[in-house]
């Protein structure tokens, strides 16, 4: 499903376990929308897989072409 390498290690939602799943309820189309994935890769790394909506913690905004994105408290 997604695969991505961070720091040259390497995140597949296909080889890790899933290990929960959160949905805040709302709708896809919902800019309050919020939906994550956490996973454990062999190794023991834990990651997040993560859609989200404009209105979320993770949301990214542009200002004069360069992209911000909110820091996760």
């Amino acid at each position: 499903m997604a695969k991505k390498v961070i720091d040259r290690k390497v995140y597949d939602t296909d080889t890790a376990e899933l290990i929960h799943e959160y949905w805040n309820g709302y709708g896809n189309q919902d800019f309050k929308f919020l939906s994550e994935d956490l996973y454990q890769t062999k190794k023991g790394n834990f990651f997040l897989l993560g859609s989200d909506g404009a209105m979320t913690c993770y949301a990214a905004y542009r200002l004069d072409n360069i992209l911000f994105k909110k820091q996760v408290p």
